[in-house]
């Protein structure tokens, strides 16, 4: 492939230099620049195992073609790396048979800066292992081995955190029964800020295990039909649904989907409750799931007709701890569920993302692959 063909102003909207990449070809086997919309805007390849890999990929989600090559355990922790120094360094990779052979290869990935620390466009570099004691490359292990620490350590304080927790909130009610009666206003008030900041961190702790829970390999993947997860999850928020006014509009015939069960409750439950939560004050509140399948998967959408999600907030919500400001009930949220999403949908080697602007609703699309 010759990278001059390749180059120009209208591919790579100045992303990055036509002679920049050109070096950049004589260094390595495979070159490739992302968009921020992780879309491939340009390729070079010469591993000649992976020679399937060229520019008929251009105009794809890389995602798709990392899919089968990349465990999903090693494709959160680049995300997790990038967020944090904006590079992965000679990540060893095993593409699998997806492709004809099974290759070793050393990636780097780099973000190329952009306006508000966004980054404008990913450039990932790739050479191919000759030699079998390259297939693991230590950064990979300490990478991964910090990742799975940082879970591990979230996991041991959720769970320590719980039994002062119980004994907080079961005093504060012992409190409320026995002397209720002789407390005047101002001490009622003062219990009632005990239990809802405790009921707070109670939901803060459950959203920490759950997101430390996911991809540690006690997921049972089967093909399950979601009207079933729908219809228990309407019918636990039918109070606070009717309550807001809000119309939950499901699918009438959706496919099955391929993933395990509480994790595809975990995704409907975020995403519909996100929806109630942040949605705001519109004339006519509806919240829509559409579910079907296409050539590249399992499709989930979940539409709200509310304010909407800026785009410089686009990525934003779906990190840790993030949140867009105060749910609907004037309660702070714990920043967890659209992270906790992102997670399950990262484990099963899919994404999710979000279509949205200020006023005009959010769109909230999530994609698994059938097998």
């Amino acid at each position: 492939m010759n990278p001059q063909s390749l180059t120009g102003p209208a591919l790579l909207d100045g992303i990055a230099p036509s002679g920049f990449l050109r070096g950049l070809c004589q260094l390595y086997d495979f070159v490739a620049v992302l968009g921020s919309d992780l879309r491939i805007q340009w390729i070079h390849n010469r591993i000649e195992s992976l020679r399937e890999i060229d520019e008929r990929w251009v105009g794809g989600d890389v995602r798709e073609l990392a899919a089968d090559a990349i465990d999903p355990g090693c494709a959160f922790a680049i995300r997790t790396q990038l967020r944090k120094d904006r590079a992965v360094r000679d990540l060893s990779v095993r593409v699998g048979d997806r492709f004809g052979a099974a290759t070793t290869v050393l990636l780097s990935i780099f973000a190329v800066p952009g306006s508000d620390d966004e980054p404008r466009a990913l450039v990932a570099v790739a050479r191919e292992c000759s030699e079998p004691e390259a297939s693991r490359d230590p950064n990979a292990d300490a990478l991964e081995k910090k990742n799975v620490e940082l879970e591990h350590c979230v996991h041991s304080l959720a769970h320590d955190l719980r039994s002062p927790l119980v004994a907080l909130l079961g005093f504060s009610r012992l409190l409320r029964q026995d002397y209720g009666l002789s407390l005047d206003d101002t001490a009622r008030h003062f219990i009632d800020r005990i239990e809802q900041a405790g009921r707070t961190m109670e939901q803060l702790i459950h959203d920490l295990l759950e997101f430390s829970r996911i991809g540690r390999g006690d997921e049972r993947r089967a093909m399950n039909d979601p009207r079933a997860v729908l219809q228990q999850i309407a019918a636990e928020l039918k109070p606070r649904i009717d309550a807001s006014g809000v119309q939950l509009v499901l699918p009438q015939s959706p496919p099955v989907i391929y993933c395990d069960r509480t994790r595809l409750y975990q995704v409907f439950s975020n995403l519909i409750g996100n929806a109630l939560d942040h949605m705001g004050p519109c004339e006519d509140p509806t919240i829509t799931i559409e579910i079907w399948d296409d050539a590249a998967g399992h499709q989930i959408a979940v539409t709200d007709s509310g304010c909407g999600v800026a785009p410089e907030d686009h990525a934003r919500i779906f990190e840790v701890f993030q949140s867009l400001g105060p749910r609907a009930d004037g309660r702070r949220g714990s920043g967890l569920g659209l992270a906790i999403v992102q997670k399950i949908a990262e484990t099963h080697a899919g994404r999710v993302w979000v279509e949205s602007d200020r006023g005009q609703g959010a769109r909230f699309r999530l994609t698994l692959p059938r097998h």
